[in-house]
């Protein structure tokens, strides 16, 4: 019984949309402030790609976390943004084709591209769009009772919300996280002692770059094929977004550093000539600064609406 209660109300549950479909119909009524994580990120994005079958938009954003804040509060009207944290090309793959299958339409298309996008990636999270790997990870926990702390938490507070409705207010306070009805977000600002050591963790352990010590051809190629099938059809956006100047400042002798800048170069070289490529991983290519950024690899909701306002990417949405 247990298990059967976790299967149907757990924030974590991977092999049912039960939370993905309550939270995504929520902030499709109005902009939510959450509390807590309400669902995993990836069924909230499957679930609101089926709520807006067969509509059309000015623009949608395909990619990572770092262009999630781009939509309704950087100025970008009409836009659906499907972006996820840590996407690598498994996840917009497969996006992209949901997308297509549920007839969505737009004017601009805009893909996020990162070093982990062309490499190994150190996350798996793709696995929650394949239905064999879900249901292993499911009856291990089904089995085990392996839930977390948070999971338990949830299931004991269900009669309280998770979220509630975010006002003006709400969203001009910098400590509340805001999801928006268009799928963009705005992120709680980190006080400067907890900013400044995400900064420094980041610069130490490398996350998502871990991996980054080559181009992996057949990766680049298929993420060049997938961006470039679409330019007869929309107007096509590439945007490569900085990451923070320390980064440069501390690791420059690091290979998966300089490789960020053999990375740049190749999508400048081999992309096609008519594709939009805006941006820049190396922040000084860009005069962004240390106070431009939320932590080591988002920049703040101001810095990166001005930074796409400025290179043109808002001109045609």
């Amino acid at each position: 019984m247990i298990s059967l209660y976790f299967y149907f109300a757990t924030k974590h549950n991977l092999i049912t949309d039960y939370t993905a479909k309550k939270f995504v119909r929520a902030f499709n009524k109005s902009n939510l402030v959450l509390k807590d994580e309400m669902c995993e990120d990836r069924r909230a994005v499957y679930q609101n790609i089926v709520l807006h079958k067969n509509q059309h938009f000015n623009t949608v954003f395909i990619g990572s976390s770092r262009i999630m804040q781009l939509g309704n509060y950087t100025g970008i009207k009409n836009a659906l943004n499907i972006g996820m944290s840590g996407a690598n090309l498994n996840d917009i793959e497969y996006v992209y084709r949901f997308v297509k299958a549920n007839n969505i339409h737009y004017d601009t298309l805009v893909f996020d591209i990162n070093p982990w996008t062309v490499c190994p990636s150190i996350e798996n999270r793709q696995i929650q769009f394949n239905n064999s790997e879900i249901f292993k990870l499911f009856l291990k926990d089904f089995f085990t009772f392996n839930y977390s702390k948070k999971d338990i938490q949830y299931a004991l507070t269900t009669k309280e919300n998770t979220y509630r409705i975010a006002n003006f207010s709400d969203v001009e306070n910098p400590d509340n996280f805001i999801k928006f009805t268009d799928g963009s977000i705005k992120q709680i600002t980190l006080g400067p002692n907890k900013r400044r050591g995400r900064i420094s963790t980041f610069c130490q352990d490398l996350y998502l770059l871990k991996k980054f010590y080559f181009i992996d051809s057949v990766l680049f190629n298929k993420t060049k094929n997938l961006i470039e099938s679409e330019m007869s059809n929309a107007c096509v956006y590439l945007i490569m977004s900085p990451f923070h100047p320390s980064l440069f400042d501390n690791r420059k002798s690091d290979i998966r550093v300089k490789n960020l800048a053999v990375l740049e170069n190749k999508i400048r070289a081999s992309f096609n000539e008519k594709l939009h490529i805006i941006g820049s991983f190396n922040p000084n290519n860009l005069n962004i600064v240390d106070s431009n950024f939320v932590d080591g690899f988002h920049l703040n909701e101001k810095s990166i609406g001005n930074l796409y306002r400025e290179l043109g990417i808002s001109k045609k949405m």
